[in-house]
């Protein structure tokens, strides 16, 4: 980590804060300001080339609704104001104040705060986007996932945080996970703890967004880059679709639709986007990036997502069969009931929006669409028996399980199925879509824990019709506590065994820097390797890269050491 004198000045705004105690400037001062505690710093979302959305969260000291000023300017000092107003923060959004501040100037860099009657919030950094008429060079995103609290530090906030070459922030989803503290038992990190309730009601996911965003390195990188966000299943629950989830229990939980509208309700209020609750969770969108690219935000969860199916009860009856019953058996259902037209990721309405997001970018002259969604494109094909998947001590389950992986791997077929290449049609008509409609397709997706670089097939003369990059987890289940790295050997056989991988890393957490021209997609994996400490250090740094073509799509990833 670069250590700039503007980090060690907010080394105080990174913890929860007491307001600060500065005078108020007059012009922002208002006539009934409260006084209270701007409790989780600042942050900021989704940048158009006029506007921006400002987030901060006051709690009044009285415990009711309050107002609370605003201002954006072209300068640190804020000599230069470009908008001010007023914002309101009270408990029908859990303190939390969020705006659109327009009115800007496309392509630029602007410094932001909040003021109430007990002093200012933390400065916060943002930027607009360049006009899609502009030039741009160059677009930098920083890809996260999977931040799970009680797995360990988030140091690859922290990491991107010092990095001022990224402009953007992306989160696929997984920003936290539901499960009550009792879930992780002695897997959690000491100091990482988080409520002991599952999140079902309103209340317990407010409560849930105020302890993750009262880590350190989150609410820096809040406070310095503008985000763009969508959400995954433990947004919401596990395994979550549109008409339930695995981690859903009605019996004791109660109704399915009150716990997704509380979900998207707390997302709405305690995230920098767009998107808001009173769309009906409504959260795709595009957000255009000059003459260069379009960002293109999916929802693969909640407005259209079918129930995933599971080849456990199937299979693992088979495992004891030879391995052509068991691939006749796995390639019946993988082509039948697996593959229902009906049986859905996106839903049919945004399967036609997300078409008409790719003609509209293709047709504007962009060379890059970037395909922002929660899930994962790529299909992961186990290696041969033997191959590290068993670990030492293994129960009989979990050998039978690691069998049938490895037959399934035998039979060419995908053993991760509540992603994409397990809803095979969904997968093959939003391929054909990107080899139909896009210039150079950039998928961003996560989910899996793991570092992965997919080339997609179907594209034209034999090229991906896209590429995608699979994010790290930020911090998940037991990974990253130091030691001996069991990396490099599995990561070949997986590729060897895997048409689609061009690249992995599963024994790391950590994050993606992506930078985008015209000329290709650089995919920075910068990953770490021990998370029980609080460090800014990465473990290493491996890079892909994917060139652009003018009419053709982008070439396959190629791996740099």
């Amino acid at each position: 980590m670069t250590i700039t004198r503007r980090r060690i000045l907010a080394a105080g705004a990174v913890m929860p804060l007491f307001a600060c105690t500065t005078q108020v400037s007059p012009a922002i001062a208002g006539q009934n300001r409260k006084r209270g505690q701007f409790t989780h710093s600042v942050a900021s979302g989704d940048p158009f080339p006029e506007s921006v959305v400002l987030w901060t969260r006051f709690v009044a000291t009285d415990g009711g609704a309050a107002s609370v000023g605003w201002e954006i300017a072209e300068d640190e000092g804020f000599q230069r104001i470009a908008a001010r107003g007023e914002a309101v923060a009270g408990p029908a959004s859990d303190y939390c104040a969020k705006l659109l501040a327009g009115g800007l100037q496309a392509g630029r860099p602007y410094w932001y705060r909040f003021a109430s009657a007990s002093g200012y919030s933390p400065v916060g950094r943002t930027r607009t986007a360049p006009r899609p008429g502009d030039g741009s060079r160059q677009l930098t995103l920083a890809l996260f996932a999977c931040s799970n609290l009680p797995s360990g530090w988030f140091n690859a906030y922290g990491h991107a945080a010092s990095d001022d070459s990224i402009d953007i922030a992306v989160h696929v989803g997984d920003y936290f996970y539901e499960y009550a503290s009792s879930r992780y038992g002695a897997t959690a990190l000491a100091g990482r703890a988080v409520e002991d309730f599952e999140c079902v009601t309103l209340p317990q996911y407010y409560s849930r967004y105020a302890t993750y965003r009262s880590d350190p390195d989150l609410q820096e990188l809040h406070r310095l880059k503008p985000w763009v966000m969508t959400w995954d299943d433990h947004d919401f629950s596990n395994d979550s679709y549109m008409d339930g989830a695995e981690n859903h229990q009605p019996e004791t939980e109660g109704d399915w639709a009150l716990r997704r509208a509380a979900a998207i309700k707390a997302h709405s209020d305690w995230t920098p986007t767009r998107a808001s609750a009173v769309s009906g969770g409504l959260i795709h969108r595009s957000l255009p990036w000059g003459n260069l690219a379009d960002l293109i935000v999916l929802d693969s969860r909640m407005v259209g997502r079918t129930n995933q199916m599971d080849w456990r009860p199937l299979l693992l009856p088979a495992v004891d069969r030879s391995q052509a019953e068991f691939t006749r058996i796995a390639r019946d259902f993988y082509t039948g009931p697996m593959s229902d037209p009906k049986r859905s990721v996106l839903g049919a309405p945004q399967e036609a929006w997300f078409a008409d997001q790719l003609k509209s970018s293709a047709g504007r002259g962009a060379p890059w669409q970037v395909v922002i969604e929660g899930s994962v494109l790529g299909a992961a094909i186990a290696p041969p028996a033997g191959d590290g998947l068993v670990p030492a001590g293994a129960s009989d389950g979990q050998r039978r399980q690691a069998a049938m992986l490895s037959m399934l791997g035998a039979a060419g077929l995908p053993y991760d199925i509540p992603l994409w290449c397990g809803f095979p049609e969904a997968r093959r008509r939003f391929l054909a879509t990107c080899a139909g409609y896009g210039r150079n397709v950039l998928a961003l997706g996560g989910e899996t824990h793991s570092g992965w670089a997919f080339n997609l097939p179907g594209g034209k003369d034999g090229r991906p019709a896209c590429v995608e990059a699979a994010a790290f987890a930020v911090a998940a289940g037991g990974k990253a506590r130091g030691g001996v790295l069991d990396k490099g050997p599995r990561e070949q056989r997986y590729r060897a065994a895997s048409p689609e991988v061009g690249w992995c890393n599963l024994a790391e957490c950590g994050y993606t820097r992506i930078a985008v021209t015209r000329q290709a997609a650089t995919a920075d994996w910068i990953g770490f390797n021990d998370l029980t400490s609080r460090t800014a250090a990465s473990t290493s740094t491996e890079r892909t890269i994917s060139e652009a073509t003018e009419r053709h799509g982008a070439s396959p990833w190629l791996s740099v050491v």
